[in-house]
């Protein structure tokens, strides 16, 4: 269930950072670090990416979803490992969008 709710986190966010991405460079909205605060090219093109990565990892976070309520209706997981099981592809899935996308915003040629 965790699963499900974060996903429509991650899409919700990517939605917005597709759809209105920030205008300027800011402390409040968007991706904000380091190589995405550079220029406003990077600023861009970090959030249209980084808005991508977040409805991909929705789309996927889904389907692990699916796959998770098909074990446990079939009693092959419990639902306290669910939650673990839960809470490690979360925290996975948010430091891979970081990773992935801050090596995409470093190789791009601006």
């Amino acid at each position: 269930m965790m699963l499900f709710i974060i996903s429509i986190v991650y899409a919700i966010i990517g939605f917005f950072l597709i759809k209105f991405p920030p205008k300027k460079i800011n402390m409040f909205y968007g991706w904000r670090t380091p190589s995405a605060t550079k220029n406003i090219d990077n600023w861009n093109f970090a959030n249209h990416y980084g808005g991508k990565l977040f409805l991909w990892t929705a789309v996927i976070l889904v389907l692990l979803g699916v796959f998770e309520f098909i074990l446990g209706c079939n009693k092959i997981i419990t639902f306290s490992k669910s939650k673990v099981i839960d809470e490690i592809v979360v925290f996975s899935s948010i430091i891979l969008i970081i990773i992935i996308g801050e090596v995409k915003i470093r190789h791009i040629k601006i």
